[in-house]
């Protein structure tokens, strides 16, 4: 029991500093500084924990899409290496996601990426695209893992 709360909880404190690193990164890469301030989100009446961050103007749009996109980006791709030692964290890194629209409100990372993703929702709903993508990304992590357990 302890150790499921353990991990369950690490798994939610990864989640966020993963996500935070990727936005951190990429605008990084773009030769920006983000800078992070604390803030509270709140999903229906309960108080999320979470930091802001204020995209540059500088930024073309593309730019803006990847910073913003990059956030989620860096926790799905990482959730392969730590289900190895956090087995919760993919599971919280799909709840993250699923419930980030509801409680992000005006300082959502969706509010860059307008057009849709992969073209399914182009209805502010940018999370239903960003969902079928991990989907997507998730189905081929699962069947290539199996495909090379086989070889062994």
């Amino acid at each position: 029991m302890l150790f499921t709360f353990t991990n369950i909880l690490l798994s939610v404190v990864f989640a966020g500093l993963i996500h935070e690193m990727g936005h951190f990164i990429v605008a990084l890469g773009y030769g920006h500084f983000l800078r992070f301030e604390f803030s509270w989100g709140h999903l229906w009446r309960i108080p999320i924990p979470r930091y802001i961050w204020y995209m540059p103007e500088e930024f073309t749009d593309r730019q803006k899409r990847h910073v913003a996109l990059s956030g989620f980006g860096t926790e799905f791709m990482v959730a392969p290496i730590l289900y190895f030692l956090l087995p919760y964290y993919p599971l919280i890194a799909f709840l993250h996601l699923t419930i980030y629209p509801f409680y992000a409100g005006s300082v959502s990372d969706f509010q860059w990426v307008c057009n849709g993703f992969l073209g399914i929702s182009k209805r502010g709903w940018m999370w239903l695209d960003v969902l079928a993508f991990c989907g997507i990304c998730w189905a081929m992590i699962y069947f290539s893992g199996r495909a090379i357990m086989r070889c062994f």
